[in-house]
């Protein structure tokens, strides 16, 4: 992680340039709010809006298809 902070990492002997994808620090914050009201108890959950569908509700879930990623092979 500490290499990905730099701005630069090393793949294979060669130097590829990286950038955040978020804030670090935003998200910092953001974690530490969320852990001081869940410690404080004012962080509640709502009920269920509707339950999920069950096996046998004919309901039928379409498989997101995959596809080989290039993009690793292009930025080394």
């Amino acid at each position: 992680m500490a290499q990905l902070k730099t701005g630069e990492i090393t793949i294979n002997g060669k130097r590829v340039i990286t950038a955040g994808l978020s804030s670090y620090t935003r998200g910092r914050e953001i974690a530490l709010s969320l852990n001081s009201w869940i410690e404080a108890g004012t962080f509640l959950l709502t009920e269920p809006v509707a339950p999920l569908p069950a096996s046998d509700s004919g309901y039928r879930f379409k498989p997101l298809k995959e596809r080989p990623w290039e993009g690793l092979q292009e930025a080394v």
